[in-house]
């Protein structure tokens, strides 16, 4: 999917919703960046998403991010977007608080650009950035964003995973995939993981079985979405086999949680929704406090919001 049509797609999804819940206001933050003229954004659908920081080849200013991310999966281009969110906002290499403005770890920058990227640009190698980024950390975000997700999976683990208003396919949607599955259309893949994206399942019509086999798609389907919750809060805890951590995975994977959930229909309704957009909504008021330091020309940290700790 090109990015234009997953900006389409998510301005097509946040049309459904309230302009003043925290989904609406973080989808129109990302829109917004997507459309920038003055962050540079480069795309590119692949099956394993990332995202860069872009800088000048020549200045080695930070220009803007290349963000790749894969097809048919809105939350992940969610969470990438969010690492260049993140990055604008804060300016510290990928880290989602304000750190400071100094560091005295120095970048090494790569020789050519990325591939997909724009001319005229390099990213750093990974290595200094890795080793820069941690030169960032600060041990009291760390302590306040950890136990905000780990309160976040007691409540995910305890949570009832009650079935979404609509958890079965329409009349239309299962027709479609009749269609699809008989002419062997290319297309099918792409229903198939827009309907996992969105939680449901074909409902049974058979006479004599038909509540029970709706009953197990229903629990295997909840299974599911408990199990994919905790993975991502275990990714913003310890992600990518302890290369990831709260500092840069955490506004990333709330996010992404938020637009699923929103996906599959739940609402403050829920508690484990109620629970994940209070999260959410701390993190992006710390990112607008921070883009708002920026237009009033850098005013230095005590005025920038750092991280608070969630009561459930």
């Amino acid at each position: 999917m090109k990015i234009s049509l997953n900006v389409a797609k998510l301005k097509s999804i946040v049309a459904g919703a309230a302009s003043a819940t925290t989904f609406a206001k973080i989808a129109q933050e990302l829109i917004s960046l997507a459309e920038s003229r003055d962050f540079k954004i480069s795309y590119c659908e692949a099956p394993n998403p990332n995202a860069m920081p872009l800088y000048d080849a020549v200045s080695k200013k930070l220009i803007g991010a290349h963000v790749t991310y894969r097809k048919n999966d809105m939350p992940n281009f969610i969470h990438e977007m969010t690492h260049a969110s993140v990055l604008k906002s804060y300016q510290c290499d990928l880290i989602n608080y304000y750190c400071g403005t100094t560091n005295t770890v120095p970048l090494e920058y790569g020789s050519t650009k990325i591939d997909g990227s724009y001319d005229n640009t390099v990213s750093a190698l990974g290595v200094s950035l890795i080793s820069r980024r941690k030169a960032w950390y600060r041990s009291d975000c760390e302590r306040t964003l950890q136990g905000n997700l780990q309160g976040l999976m007691r409540v995910a683990e305890s949570g009832n995973y009650v079935q979404s208003p609509e958890p079965y396919m329409s009349v239309d949607e299962k027709k479609r995939l009749k269609e699809l599955k008989g002419n062997g259309d290319i297309r099918l893949l792409d229903f198939l993981e827009d309907m996992n994206e969105r939680g449901l399942v074909v409902k049974s019509n058979k006479f004599l079985k038909a509540s029970e086999i709706n009953k197990i798609q229903i629990e295997m389907e909840l299974t599911r979405r408990k199990k994919w919750i905790k993975d991502r809060i275990n990714y913003g805890l310890n992600g990518m086999s302890g290369l990831g951590d709260v500092h840069f995975e955490y506004d990333t994977v709330v996010n992404q949680m938020l637009t699923q959930m929103h996906l599959w229909g739940y609402d403050s309704r829920y508690e484990l929704f109620r629970a994940i957009d209070q999260v959410a909504l701390e993190a992006y008021e710390r990112r607008v406090s921070a883009l708002e330091i920026q237009k009033l020309g850098g005013i230095t940290r005590p005025v920038i919001a750092i991280p608070r700790n969630i009561t459930f």
